[in-house]
Order: structure tokens, then C-alpha cells, then sequence
């Protein structure tokens, strides 16, 4: 090999063949809103990128100014992660916001999700990203019953 050519790792090699899939999803979130069948609509919903993560987990903890008494605040991470991963119905809708009269995009999940809904939107797009087990999630559910 010469001293320009690029060696090529085996999983560098797998991964820069696969074309980039978006990891978007359809998933059933509520039984309270059907279509003109009588069928749940479904969500659609995006996986978490690794930097987005990151910058949630940041917003998620504040310190005072010395930098000590950490706190957490999981509601904030909840809410990052359904404003922006559930692509449809789109919350940040703008249009959608003017005509229900809402300032911010939080006001108009709070007003049309429940907490079940809003969890198990969350929920699933942490199983889409890989964070959750299918599994843990039904024994938390199981548990909850």
C-alpha cells in the first residue's frame, strides 16, 4: 500500500457501503384519536442522534452558579424528545400553534396528549434509538397494571 491510499477498516468499510437510513417510524401512541375508519392514527417519529442526545442531556441539568447542588430535570429531556422526534403530528407546527391561540410548542402537547400518550410517544422513539429494551418497557407497563 502506498503512502496515500486509505486502509479500510472492515466495519469502516460495512458502514460507508450501507447508505445512511433514516430511522423513522409509524407507531400507535392513543386509541383516542381515529381515522375515518375507526383505526388509531399513528405517530411519526424519528431516532435520537448521539449529538442530540448530548445536547439534551445538557439541557436536562442546571447547577448553582458555583457549579455545585446539581438538579435533574427529566421533564425537560421528555419534552426536548417529543418536540423533536415526533415528526408528525408536528407540534412545532407554527400554523397550528396561531390557531389554537398557544404560545409555545409544550402548551400544545400538554393540551392534546395525556401522560400515557406523551410517555408512550417517548417511549417508543427511545426504542427506535436503541436506549430502551422492548422488554423493559412491558415489564414497566406490567408493573404499572
Amino acid at each position: 500500500m502506498h503512502k496515500g491510499a486509505i486502509k479500510m477498516n472492515r466495519f469502516r468499510k460495512i458502514m460507508t457501503e450501507k447508505k445512511y437510513e433514516k430511522l423513522e417510524k409509524m407507531v400507535h401512541f392513543s386509541d383516542r384519536y381515529l381515522d375515518k375508519d375507526g383505526k388509531p392514527e399513528l405517530a411519526k417519529i424519528r431516532a435520537i442522534r448521539p449529538s442530540e442526545q448530548a445536547e439534551y442531556q445538557d439541557n436536562m441539568t442546571s447547577s448553582d452558579k458555583k457549579g455545585r447542588n446539581f438538579k435533574v430535570k427529566t421533564g425537560t429531556y421528555q419534552m426536548d424528545v417529543i418536540l423533536n422526534h415526533t415528526i408528525e403530528p408536528d407540534f412545532r407546527d407554527a400554523d397550528w400553534l396561531a390557531a389554537e391561540g398557544l404560545g409555545t410548542p409544550e402548551s400544545l402537547v400538554d393540551k392534546y396528549l395525556d401522560v400515557g400518550e406523551a410517555t408512550t410517544l417517548f417511549n417508543e422513539i427511545q426504542k427506535l434509538s436503541g436506549l430502551r429494551e422492548e422488554d423493559e418497557i412491558d415489564v414497566v407497563k406490567e408493573v404499572k397494571n
